[in-house]
């Protein structure tokens, strides 16, 4: 299965847009959210990916409750993390900041979170931790995201000029 793995989109609704025509394009069949979507208005952009989309709320992500209204009677799922998803085989942890990850202490294949903004992809002991990096674009001014086949565990991390 590919997974696609963004995080930090902070409103940037082209980004989101981009990500999301290019995903569907790609053949990508799901959709994980670290966090910081910001605002509601992002949740339509996010349903028009063609598969699930699993999200954990961040920091900056204010008015939880109209983004949880604005995703019900659609693909995109947000909840508290650490949210804990199976795809493709593979159990995601996943939490918006890397302190998150470590309290949860979750039995998982992959640990995802968001928050830096940087791009970073380590093993340690059977566990991979993704960040993604910034999918929005505003502080470097190129939107990342990692996408991950979980057949062979493989991740790739992905650098585009910010829409």
């Amino acid at each position: 299965m590919k997974v696609a793995i963004i995080a930090d989109t902070h409103d940037n609704l082209r980004a989101v847009s981009y990500l999301t025509g290019a995903f569907n394009a790609g053949g990508i069949e799901a959709l994980i959210h670290a966090g910081d979507f910001i605002s509601p208005f992002v949740v339509p952009a996010l349903d028009q990916f063609k598969g699930e989309v699993h999200g954990a709320f961040g920091n900056n992500d204010g008015d939880r409750k109209t983004l949880l209204s604005q995703s019900e009677g659609t693909d995109v799922s947000i909840t508290e993390p650490p949210l804990q998803v199976e795809l493709g085989g593979l159990t995601f942890a996943i939490t918006h900041t890397p302190d998150q990850l470590a309290e949860a202490n979750l039995d998982v294949d992959c640990h995802v979170h968001g928050h830096t903004h940087e791009p970073e992809v380590t093993r340690t002991d059977d566990v991979l931790k993704i960040n993604p990096g910034e999918a929005g674009g505003w502080l470097t001014g190129t939107t990342h995201f990692a996408l991950i086949d979980t057949e062979n565990k493989q991740v790739r991390i992905r650098t585009v000029p910010a829409p």
